[in-house]
């Protein structure tokens, strides 16, 4: 909880690429494996 925003963006992330648990610094390996319209989060 120390880092709120990067949590609920994780989290958000996760839901619309449909992940069960929010990927962190996953975000690459998660958005080539599943391209959606979510831009890559720098």
């Amino acid at each position: 909880m120390a880092e709120p925003r990067i949590t609920l963006h994780s989290f958000e992330c996760a839901i619309r690429r449909g992940d069960s648990f929010p990927r962190m610094h996953s975000s690459t390996s998660v958005a080539s494996s599943s391209p959606t319209s979510l831009p890559p989060a720098s």
